[in-house]
């Protein structure tokens, strides 16, 4: 879709470019006419009416085909940015496996993985991922890698825009009453900085959303989610249904970015145009 506007584009910036053509053809063969019809300064007079005239009717052409131009070059730019924020691009549902069962065709989600400090993680039988009740604060849970991941790249040609997207999941605690705790951190902010925190004292799983934004999700080959967890009580944290929204794109090529630079300095040379023959007729 996107290769179409550029053709589309570019098409008409070239039908531009062959009209001020035109115009310069115009503008020696109006020299030439009024060199054999009168000589001197009578022959500069009669071409810059000549101009004058081919120039006036060709503006009017311009600005109206230039709104054309215009037109298409929104609607392209446009198309190329809007994402679909409700595609399921990673999907870990924890029944049996640590594997995506999204069915997003242009991208790949790996399988979960663990960090070093995680022992025995997954639960099968619950179809759930559980933290083990060890780290009492989110310094330990980051300094003994206590955290799962999960990695989505894009496929060749392709980009990620995950701004506007989202990361959802539900979440609850090994018992009531017992509080339990996590931090999502991202590549994107090589692990730095948290996404989202949050805490439960439930036994039963809530879901929960973290909104991406930031143009910094936009534009990725790749990107890597990390889920840290730790306890306050003395109690496991368990998470189930690990969903990332987002969309895979086609980037924006570069004939459109040429073809709208190109427009803009048609336009400015028009502006040129007024000022240099407004100069001339004073």
């Amino acid at each position: 879709m996107i290769n179409a506007i550029s053709c589309v584009l570019l098409g008409c910036l070239n039908f531009l470019g062959a009209r001020v053509l035109g115009v310069i053809d115009a503008f020696w063969a109006g020299i030439d006419a009024a060199a054999r019809l009168a000589p001197g300064r009578a022959a500069t007079s009669l071409a810059q009416e000549r101009f004058k005239v081919t120039v006036g009717e060709l503006e009017a052409r311009l600005v109206q085909k230039g709104k054309i131009l215009s037109l298409f070059g929104v609607i392209g730019m446009s198309l190329a940015t809007m994402t679909a924020h409700g595609a399921v691009i990673a999907q870990y549902s924890f029944t049996g496996n640590l594997q995506s069962s999204d069915s997003q065709l242009e991208s790949t989600a790996n399988d979960i993985t663990k960090g070093t400090g995680i022992p025995n993680s997954i639960v099968v039988g619950n179809a759930t991922f559980k933290f083990d009740k060890q780290d009492t604060a989110l310094s330990f849970s980051t300094l003994n890698n206590d955290y799962i991941e999960f990695t989505v790249t894009a496929n060749a040609g392709k980009v990620l825009n995950l701004n506007g997207g989202t990361l959802t999941y539900d979440v609850r605690s090994g018992g009531n009453s017992k509080q339990v705790n996590w931090v999502v951190r991202s590549s994107v902010g090589n692990f730095g900085s948290d996404l989202a925190t949050g805490s439960t004292s439930s036994a039963t799983f809530a879901g929960t959303t973290n909104n991406l934004t930031g143009v910094g999700f936009d534009n990725l080959s790749s990107i890597t989610f990390r889920v840290y967890g730790w306890k306050t009580d003395n109690e496991d944290l368990f998470f189930d249904n690990l969903t990332l929204n987002g969309s895979v794109v086609t980037p924006v090529p570069e004939p459109v970015h040429f073809a709208l630079a190109g427009f803009g300095l048609l336009f400015f040379g028009i502006q040129t145009r007024r000022f240099w023959f407004s100069s001339l007729r004073s």
